[in-house]
């Protein structure tokens, strides 16, 4: 990048919104900035039959969700079911997608 200014990148970074509240626990965190916009994440030690993760600060909007197996030997993958505004329920997989099981996943959300 070549010929960038100061002004151009203090312009830029203004576009941003600031994270104006945020929260952290033992399993997850969320920001929520000024114009809305909420991220969240964490690591869950999902249930066999699956694990409900409730949002700390609620969407008005169902949010977009992604998810992966923390450890992933076996061609485990992982799923998000029952999204809604305020919670997900994270379920994890053997490769085939036939048997559910148990084990740390980790996930991330975001949105309005």
């Amino acid at each position: 990048v070549a010929n960038v200014s100061t002004d151009d990148v203090k312009e830029l970074i203004g576009q941003f919104s600031e994270a104006v509240e945020s929260w952290k626990g033992d399993e997850s965190w969320a920001r929520k900035h000024a114009d809305g916009f909420i991220e969240c994440g964490g690591q869950k030690d999902v249930a066999k039959n699956g694990s409900q993760i409730t949002f700390h600060f609620p969407f008005t909007q169902k949010p977009v969700v992604v998810h992966s197996p923390v450890e992933n030997d076996d061609n485990e993958t992982s799923e998000a079911v029952n999204i809604t505004s305020s919670s997900f329920t994270l379920v994890k997989w053997d490769s085939d997608q036939r048997i559910k099981r148990s084990g740390a996943c980790t996930w991330f959300a975001s949105g309005f």
